[in-house]
């Protein structure tokens, strides 16, 4: 008899409902939120055990990971959508949510959720520090700006540390009284500023060592070193791109007009027509390059962008 089972998970215990092909429930218990845990209890009391059902939550990629490891039958659903069907129960309760999802689990009616792999988790999650150390940074810098025109002290454009320090020695001098008071703020500045440096550096050995990224990477610098011409100028590609008209272009021979040639930033059009040559054409991409000097990047537009802005960029691939 193939049984189902439903997990409720909060952070520190998991309620769990066993129901048969019936629906009727057959086992009811709260464990611990952790994987191990979970998987022998699972192993010990659902021995024909046919899927298990979780909800999105914070530590549903942990234990769907855990479990999925320890060779489980899981699946993890949408929250959102199993609450429209939790919700129709007259007591809303841990235990009742996990005997809905065990339900659900016997029905099939859910959603399945893809859940991302814990490499890409890590990657996920050294962008999300580097970005909150930058907001930091950027915070600090703004405050000590603005506490300086208090005192009618500009600290002006300093984008290194070494301009900021030869600035602030300046200005110390008009207001030495203010040096004491400024010292933890730039001093909490420079540390931030190293471990941003140790980030940075990581993320780069991350992405030289991805086995994805790395022969992309290397054909993509061999189309651009094998493009002689003076004129075009790489841009890396992005959403911000446009599509300028390409009436001008439409004739011409060359594909770095014919079809991409009239890919260009907004905010760089005019100076990317300027560079061309052509009154309505703009800046070539690294595609263009590679398909005139016939070098294989392994890769088409849509590996990087939405079909949308695929279109928009080169329609004739």
């Amino acid at each position: 008899m193939t049984i189902y089972a439903g997990l409720d998970v909060s952070d520190k215990a998991t309620h769990i409902c066993v129901v048969d092909s019936s629906g009727v429930v057959l086992r009811r218990d709260v464990v611990a939120s952790d994987p191990d845990v979970l998987a022998k209890w699972l192993g010990r009391h659902c021995p024909d055990l046919g899927q298990v059902v979780l909800e999105t939550g914070p530590l549903s990629t942990f234990l769907y990971h855990g479990l999925k490891e320890r060779d489980g039958a899981v699946e993890c659903i949408c929250a959102r959508h199993a609450k429209g069907v939790l919700a129709t129960r007259v007591n809303k309760s841990d235990v009742h949510d996990a005997e809905g999802l065990a339900q659900l689990a016997r029905t099939g009616w859910f959603k399945r959720v893809h859940m991302k792999a814990s490499a890409t988790h890590i990657d996920r999650a050294a962008l999300r520090i580097r970005a909150q150390l930058i907001t930091a940074r950027n915070a600090m810098a703004n405050q000590m700006r603005g506490l300086l025109k208090l005192f009618g002290l500009r600290l002006g454009s300093a984008r290194t540390p070494g301009k900021r320090g030869e600035r602030l020695a300046a200005l110390y001098q008009q207001r030495p009284d203010l040096e004491p008071l400024f010292v933890p703020l730039v001093a909490s500045m420079e540390a931030i500023e190293k471990q941003l440096h140790t980030s940075n550096r990581l993320l780069e050995e991350r992405a030289a060592a991805d086995p994805v990224w790395l022969p992309v990477a290397v054909n993509l610098v061999n189309a651009m070193c094998a493009d002689t011409s003076p004129k075009p100028v790489i841009r890396c590609c992005d959403a911000h791109f446009t599509k300028l008209p390409t009436s001008c272009c439409a004739a011409s021979s060359d594909p770095l007009h014919s079809r991409h040639g009239a890919t260009v930033r907004r905010s760089q059009g005019r100076q990317a027509r300027q560079d061309c040559g052509c009154p309505q054409a703009g800046r070539v991409t690294p595609f263009a390059l590679a398909e005139r000097d016939r070098v294989s990047l392994g890769m088409t537009p849509a590996t990087f962008f939405p079909v949308s802005h695929t279109r928009a960029i080169s329609p004739g691939l």
